[in-house]
């Protein structure tokens, strides 16, 4: 297994791009290291970081998250092509994943992050500092007072179409090197802002401290759920799963998620529909039935609220 070794504490804000070239060879020239396996570039822009990983994964990645000192910079990690998954707390797996639901990660956690042999690896790691966050957020926002506390937090999110737009522009940028770090500097930010939206305008959370235990048991649960994206589960059946009450599990899951139960599943089987539309290889009725609609009318019902068109524009 290759070792990236990101120092993420605070204390070493410099990006070891020589451990990069450990793990996947090639040559550093200025912020990026480039191989035949692809790039990773860094830039320190006078306030948030940002470190790019965009390559063919030839061998294991692991990232090392050193929070253990009072943090000065707080890491947000985005992806439009891995989800992000916890393995009995010992560390965070980045998974291939291929609809909008890949996304955001937003932890304290203190765990190797692993990127595993074969996967494309399409990072965007943001480390923003805690006065940062007050340009959207006053002092005493509840996301305040749980970080000066180092409570412990684990907050996950879908990408929506804009970050992955403000991605692909970091991820491929098309242009001369005199301009690419103003650029990288501008995407940054836009891409510091509209997670700033979502997680502290869009989202209906409280905040809270989550315990990594109960993290675990929350991912069963949304593990449960997407299983089989023709079937809801029962809140029956994802209390036993998750063994908690049914208050206590859509409070924690929506949480976590940002979104309810069932917001979270329908966001997930529309998002399969589409991609089952967009292969051309079926019919939407055929589509429909794959997601669990036995009335057509339903599903073209819900897919337009989804997506804002109808399911046979897709095919045409």
């Amino acid at each position: 297994m290759a070792l990236l070794n990101r120092r993420l504490d605070g204390n070493n804000i410099a990006i070891d791009l020589q451990q990069g070239q450990l793990a996947i060879g090639g040559e550093i020239s200025g912020n990026t290291l480039n191989s035949d396996k692809g790039t990773i570039s860094s830039y320190d822009m006078n306030g948030i970081e940002i470190m790019i990983i965009n390559v063919s994964n030839a061998s294991d990645i692991t990232l090392m998250r050193d929070l253990k000192s009072q943090q000065h910079f707080y890491p947000i990690i985005f992806s439009d092509t891995l989800m992000f998954e916890s393995h009995n707390g010992e560390y965070t797996e980045a998974k291939p994943c291929q609809t909008l639901s890949a996304g955001i990660y937003f932890s304290n956690e203190h765990r190797p992050f692993v990127c595993n042999k074969g996967a494309d690896v399409h990072l965007a790691i943001l480390r923003v500092r805690r006065e940062d966050f007050l340009k959207f957020i006053p002092v005493d926002h509840p996301f305040i007072k749980l970080i000066d506390e180092n409570g412990d937090y684990h907050f996950y999110e879908l990408i929506t179409n804009e970050i992955k737009r403000v991605l692909s522009n970091l991820f491929h940028p098309n242009t001369n090197e005199k301009l690419k770090y103003n650029l990288t500097t501008a995407y940054s930010w836009e891409l510091f802002s509209l997670f700033a939206e979502l997680f502290f305008f869009k989202r209906n959370s409280n905040y809270q401290s989550i315990s990594e235990y109960d993290q675990i048991k929350l991912q069963k649960v949304r593990n449960a759920l997407l299983k089989d994206l023709s079937r809801p589960k029962t809140i029956k059946e994802l209390e036993v799963i998750g063994s908690m009450s049914a208050t206590k599990l859509r409070s924690m899951f929506k949480e976590v998620y940002g979104l309810s139960i069932y917001q979270y599943f329908q966001r997930h089987r529309m998002e399969e529909a589409k991609r089952l539309l967009e292969l051309r290889k079926m019919n939407v009725s055929d589509v429909a039935y794959t997601v669990g609609y036995n009335h057509l009318g339903y599903f073209t019902a819900a897919f337009k609220k989804q997506f804002g068109i109808l399911p046979k524009s897709l095919i045409k």
